[in-house]
């Protein structure tokens, strides 16, 4: 195989590789699978370090800039004030932390943890809900606007 080029190996081949170290060096593995020396080494040693063949991460895609913590507050914020405004959640959480986070970034967060943002009767007032397997239980009651201009999405 020639130097520098890569192949993408299967985790049930990379399983094999492990069963045959058993009885089998490196360098006879590496003769017999046409696996590079080096690639079998790393994969013997991640399965001495995590016991399988494949490093996963914990969690998929790029990492979140809101720590559980910040979440957290957030959620605290909703259940004190339902009818709380995204731009207000943006402030408090401005002064909490000193870091400023897009107003997308919060709803985001929010919706991740089951809350939602609700309309009603046609006119824009954010109600946080969250919602329980079949049932969603509404954390405000009759809601009356606080403002009466149009609040962005």
């Amino acid at each position: 195989m020639a130097p520098g080029n890569r192949r993408h190996i299967p985790e049930e081949q990379k399983q094999l590789v492990v069963i045959m170290a058993h009885t089998m060096a490196p360098k006879d593995i590496a003769a017999a699978t046409g696996i590079h020396r080096r690639t079998i080494n790393r994969i013997l040693e991640t399965w001495r370090e995590t016991g399988k063949c494949v490093r996963r991460p914990l969690e998929l895609g790029r990492p979140r800039i809101l720590t559980t913590f910040d979440v957290s507050f957030l959620e605290g914020l909703v259940l004190r004030t339902p009818h709380i405004y995204t731009f207000e959640l943006q402030q408090a959480l401005f002064v909490h932390t000193g870091l400023n986070f897009d107003k997308d970034t919060l709803r985001n967060a929010l919706i991740r943890r089951g809350y939602t943002r609700k309309t009603v009767s046609g006119q824009f007032v954010y109600i946080y809900m969250i919602s329980h397997c079949d049932e969603d239980i509404s954390l405000s009651i009759g809601g009356h606007l606080r403002e009466t201009k149009q609040i962005p999405s």
